[in-house]
């Protein structure tokens, strides 16, 4: 029962977070107005209307929906892997590699390129950590790959710093595109959401074979997983999650730590709900993250990145405060 009503008011905040926000804005229309209208129940859109909801504010609202819930997403799968609810999707490096193949287009000239650069960059950080690894994938410890991660996301990260400084004229694309923002979705939105959605269902589907792994890679081992494949498999689907997310919004942290935490501790640890109902509540949070864009003055001039950074930070330290208590 308390799973059932955890799906219905996560769908019905959802559904309130998305009217709310489309109808609000430099030109509100008045959230009864607009729920009349897209009802057919009064006065329908004028054109000037039909063009700020459908043209401007949708298309931000869909990209924000789904870079949160790739993210929150691929934090579930990061948390699971490591047995650690302070692991987010950025953890091996993925974001430092999209980051280097993003700022390699912008300075090649070719700004078409950016999000295939992007996800080239998150998906050979990955490859790069997994060859490290590969010779301690006996052990079945993933001590070794959390090291080759920060280890890669380091030397991408002075890749990056690097490039910066010898390419300054650039520099400003640079840093605007790793704030993050979701003001314009790439022109092949739809295939890449696409492949989302088809990643996420198929990570959903590993639930069971999460819920045991993270009890313990022997006791899961005993019960029928193979763990060793299940690990890399979701972890596989995480990269290309993430990567995918990134190359189109650029680096926006801290959405894939705090929704699947807050969540943990309301519905349980389960995947079987943890993973839908993370990727919802990643897509509503970074949608709001937006919207205090687009509604607040204060917050105007800064990119979404900025947002999840000063709302997540100080969630993130006191998870550790937390934690530390217990």
């Amino acid at each position: 029962m308390k799973m059932r009503w955890s799906f219905v008011f996560a769908f019905a905040a959802l559904l309130i977070s998305v009217c709310l926000l489309l109808a609000s804005g430099a030109h509100d229309m008045g959230f009864a107005h607009f729920t009349r209208s897209l009802l057919g129940l009064g006065d329908s859109f004028t054109a000037q209307e039909e063009l700020i909801v459908w043209r401007l504010r949708w298309p931000r609202i869909l990209l924000s929906l789904t870079v949160g819930a790739a993210l929150a997403t691929a934090g579930v799968c990061q948390q699971a892997i490591f047995k650690n609810p302070l692991a987010e999707p950025f953890i091996l490096g993925i974001s430092g590699g999209a980051a280097l193949g993003a700022a390699i287009a912008i300075i090649a000239g070719y700004p078409n390129l950016i999000a295939f650069m992007a996800f080239v960059g998150g998906i050979s950080t990955v490859a790069i950590v997994k060859g490290l690894d590969a010779k301690f994938a006996s052990t079945g410890s993933v001590t070794h790959l959390l090291l080759a991660g920060v280890a890669i996301s380091s030397l991408a990260g002075a890749c990056l710093s690097a490039l910066m400084s010898l390419y300054s004229q650039q520099m400003q694309l640079i840093f605007f595109w790793i704030m993050g923002s979701v003001a314009m979705p790439p022109d092949n939105y739809p295939l890449i959401c696409g492949f989302i959605i088809l990643c996420i269902a198929i990570t959903c589907g590993y639930a069971r074979e999460l819920d045991l792994i993270s009890i313990g890679d022997e006791q899961a081992f005993f019960l029928g997983v193979e763990v060793k494949k299940v690990r890399n498999i979701v972890l596989f689907l995480s990269a290309v999650i993430t990567s995918l997310a990134v190359s189109m919004s650029g680096t926006i942290g801290f959405i894939g730590l705090v929704a699947p935490h807050l969540l943990r501790n309301w519905t349980g640890a389960s995947h079987v709900t943890l993973l839908p109902l993370s990727a919802v509540w990643g897509g509503i949070m970074l949608l709001w993250a937006d919207g205090l864009i687009r509604l607040t003055p204060w917050f105007s001039a800064l990119p979404v990145g900025v947002i999840t950074a000063l709302f997540g930070a100080p969630f993130f330290l006191y998870i550790l405060w937390a934690r530390g208590r217990m």
